[in-house]
């Protein structure tokens, strides 16, 4: 009978694997969000919004479901109020789950491809399991061209890892931080979802109310 368990669940797997690698990630509309918002690199952070009284820094991996859940819980009030001019995010795309797909590696694949805040609430929208297949290089890129991306160095860019190295550099550095140590573990370390708001202290993020708190201060 465990033989026969066993075999069930490994042939569930992989019919979910390869419904999984003909899945077509739907692009979301973001045609809403006014192009200046839409995000601009400085190195491997990606800002949101231009002069404003908050910074929020948020850390985050697209295979991590409490970074999903975030987006779907606060990912709309966030937006608005960086369109309103009342927060300036930037947003920290980590690799620290890059081990957990089946195949290794959506999580480095995923933050280093496309035109960051339509990818950003696509993926999470439709968000892989934790420890299963996650959407390879050729969905992304087929993502990004439902997006709007156009040309070949998009592309090359997603099919080589161009922002591979830098993306576990990034990890490593703030992985060593101390300032983004997550409090009240037995032994204190880096994960993901992080904020960090003004720039000096890491927000609770088990508080319902941290949003408005940090937007009426």
């Amino acid at each position: 009978m465990a033989a026969a368990l066993a075999g069930g669940i490994a042939l569930a797997t992989r019919a979910s694997d390869r419904s999984a690698a003909e899945h077509v990630v739907p692009a979301q509309d973001t045609g809403h969000i006014r192009a200046a918002y839409y995000g601009t690199r400085d190195g491997m952070t990606v800002l949101s919004g231009g002069s404003a009284p908050h910074t929020l820094d948020l850390y985050a991996d697209f295979l991590c479901p409490q970074c999903g859940r975030l987006h779907k819980t606060l990912g709309t009030a966030i937006e608005q109020a960086t369109e309103s001019g009342k927060l300036q995010v930037r947003y920290h795309m980590v690799p620290l789950l890059v081990d957990f797909s089946n195949p290794a590696g959506y999580s480095l694949d995923a933050a280093g491809a496309g035109k960051f805040l339509p990818f950003h609430t696509s993926l999470f929208a439709d968000q892989p399991e934790e420890g299963r297949r996650g959407y390879d290089r050729s969905q992304l890129t087929d993502l990004g061209h439902r997006l709007g991306i156009t040309g070949q160095t998009f592309d090359s860019c997603v099919s080589a890892g161009t922002y591979d190295a830098q993306l576990r550099q990034e990890l490593t550095r703030v992985s060593a931080d101390p300032a983004l140590q997550q409090p009240g573990a037995r032994n204190p370390r880096f994960g993901t979802p992080t904020a960090v708001a003004d720039g000096t202290h890491l927000v609770d993020l088990t508080t319902s109310d941290w949003l408005d708190r940090l937007l009426a201060s």
